[in-house]
C-alpha cells in the first residue's frame, strides 16, 4: 500500500507539476493575446485616424478641384469678355475710321463745290 501510496503521490506531484505547467502557459497565452488585443485596438484607431485623413484629403481635393473649375470658368468668361471687348474696340476703330473717310470725301466734294460755284460766280 505505501508503495502504491507513493506512487499514487508521485502521479498527483506529476499532474500537479504539469498542471502548474499548463497554468503559466495558460497565464502567459492569456497576457499575449491582451497584448495583441491592445495592438489591434491601436492600429484599429490608427486606420479609422488614417481613414479620416485620407476622406479630409478627398474632400479637399474636391473642394479645390470644385474651386479650379470655378476659377477656370472665371478665367474663360474674361477672356471671352476680353476678346468681345477688343472685337468692340476694333469695330469702333474701323466705324471711326469709315466716318474720318466720310469726313475727308464731304471736305472734297465741298471744296471742289465751292471752287465750282466761285468758277461760275466769277463768269458771270
Amino acid at each position: 500500500q505505501t508503495e502504491r501510496s507513493t506512487e499514487g503521490e508521485k502521479k498527483l506531484q506529476d499532474v500537479a507539476a504539469k498542471l502548474s505547467h499548463a497554468t503559466s502557459e495558460w497565464t502567459a497565452a492569456q497576457a499575449k493575446l491582451a497584448e495583441a488585443e491592445s495592438k489591434l485596438q491601436k492600429e484599429n484607431g490608427r486606420a479609422i485616424w488614417l481613414s479620416n485623413e485620407v476622406e479630409a484629403l478627398k474632400q479637399g481635393h474636391d473642394a479645390s478641384k470644385g474651386e479650379l473649375m470655378k476659377l477656370t470658368l472665371a478665367h474663360q468668361n474674361a477672356l471671352r469678355a476680353g476678346i468681345d471687348k477688343d472685337q468692340e474696340i476694333a469695330r469702333l476703330l474701323e466705324l471711326h475710321t469709315q466716318s474720318r473717310q466720310d469726313m475727308e470725301i464731304q471736305k472734297k466734294l465741298y471744296d471742289e463745290n465751292a471752287e465750282q460755284t466761285k468758277a461760275e460766280t466769277e463768269a458771270l
